[in-house]
């Protein structure tokens, strides 16, 4: 997943992803964590990732 950076919670709660996602810019699968990798390495050369704008995270759902 590419995800947009927000910043901490002022309130010292840092990031909650439960109550507060953040926004959600691509989603990707993949059927294997080596696949999942690699995919995420990609994403990460990215300009968005290099300025800081955006992130990468790599999600298992349990499928």
């Amino acid at each position: 997943m590419v995800s947009s950076v927000r910043p901490l919670d002022p309130n010292g709660g840092g990031r909650d992803e439960l109550r507060w996602p953040e926004q959600r810019s691509a989603e990707h699968t993949a059927d294997s964590r080596d696949a999942a990798d690699d995919i995420a390495a990609r994403l990460v050369a990215g300009q968005g990732v290099q300025q800081g704008r955006d992130r990468v995270k790599v999600l298992f759902t349990g499928h």
